[in-house]
Parts: structure tokens; C-alpha cells; sequence
């Protein structure tokens, strides 16, 4: 029997493809301290690309109705001092934050969120299968850069998770820890979904 080179290249593929197969995993098993076991299914979890377009929108047309009222130089001119110095501490309380945000949005790095469900042993070893959660997936940067990027994505969403909690390792809640491993395992951002964000 005479081996091709187009049949060596399917023999080839087949091994490859069957060795990344086994290599990765498709879930994420996350054990407790005390035992407890979470499994994510790869069929439960759905990524997203963080809406950076729409959350730079609504941030500009905030800043720009404070903009129309509220600004330095329109402060410095009012006449009575009282009125100057309250239009002055709105300006600071409000417009410069609104005015920052644009900024700060303007220099986030596109993100991924991801959904997902676990199947939850408990510490009796009885199973359930928990509702959908959230969670944002937050690159490195600086101490303040995350900070600043982890405000805006949980800004309207107080059950969302991200991946940069402030806890110790070993001071981390179970199902953050999950949150953590899903991060690792789903939360980069492939030239697929940057092409699934710019269709929808």
C-alpha cells in the first residue's frame, strides 16, 4: 500500500487534533479547602465582548450635560460669590468625574465577559446545578488601571464578578475562585470574537 502525502497530512491532522483533544480539558474543576466541587461545562459558558462603543456613548452624554452648565469657565463668571463658588464645587463633584470617565473608557482594552453555569457538589456530596453567572474578565495593568476598569464594567451590574478581586488567594469564596479559573481558561480575547463584537 503506497502512503500519499495528502493522506500522510490527514493521518498527521487526525493525531494533532486527537492530542489537543486529550491535552484540554473541556471544563473547569475547581476543588475546595472543604471539599466542595464546581464543574463548568464548555457547553454552558458564552463569551462576550465588553460593549466598549456603547459604554463610551452613554459616558460622552452624560459629560455633555454637565458640560452644558457645569463648567469652569462658565463658574468663574457668575457674579455673587455663593453661586460661583456652589457652581464651582459641582463642577468638581460632577463634570471633571463625567469628563475622566470619557477618558478612562477611551483607554480601556477591549475585554471579555463570560457566562456561565456550575454543577455544585456540596460539602455532603449532594449536586445541583447553580443559575447563570457573570463574570469580567480584566487584563493586567497597573494597580489603578485595573481599579478604574473594574468600576466600569460592574458600574450597572452589581452580580457581576471579575477576575481581580482584592481578597487573598486563600481568603476567596468558592464560587469566586471558579470565577477565577473561567478567566483563565475563556477570558482571552480571540480574533473570533473580536469579528463575532464587530457584526453585532
Amino acid at each position: 500500500m503506497r502512503i500519499t502525502k495528502s493522506s500522510l497530512h490527514i493521518v498527521v491532522a487526525f493525531f494533532v487534533t486527537a492530542c489537543q483533544s486529550l491535552s484540554t480539558p473541556k471544563e473547569v474543576t475547581v476543588i475546595s479547602d472543604l471539599n466542595e466541587k464546581s464543574v463548568v461545562k464548555e457547553q454552558t459558558v458564552k463569551k462576550k465582548v465588553f460593549d466598549k462603543d456603547e459604554a463610551l456613548k452613554n459616558a460622552k452624554e452624560v459629560a455633555s450635560k454637565w458640560q452644558e452648565v457645569f463648567t469652569k469657565d462658565k463658574c468663574s463668571k457668575e457674579k455673587y460669590d455663593s453661586v460661583r463658588e456652589s457652581c464651582l464645587e459641582t463642577y468638581k463633584e460632577n463634570t471633571i468625574p463625567a469628563e475622566n470617565l470619557v477618558k478612562d473608557i477611551e483607554k480601556m482594552p477591549e475585554l471579555i465577559t463570560v457566562r456561565y453555569r456550575r454543577l455544585f457538589t456540596d460539602v455532603n456530596g449532594d449536586r445541583s446545578a447553580t443559575n447563570y453567572e457573570k463574570v469580567a474578565c480584566i487584563p493586567g495593568g497597573t494597580k489603578e488601571e485595573i481599579e478604574t476598569w473594574v468600576g466600569i464594567v460592574t458600574k450597572d451590574s452589581s452580580s457581576l464578578r471579575t477576575n481581580r478581586s482584592k481578597q487573598e488567594q486563600d481568603m476567596k469564596s468558592h464560587p469566586q475562585l471558579v470565577a477565577d479559573a473561567v478567566c483563565s481558561k475563556y477570558g482571552g480575547l480571540t480574533e473570533l470574537d473580536k469579528k463575532s463584537a464587530s457584526n453585532s
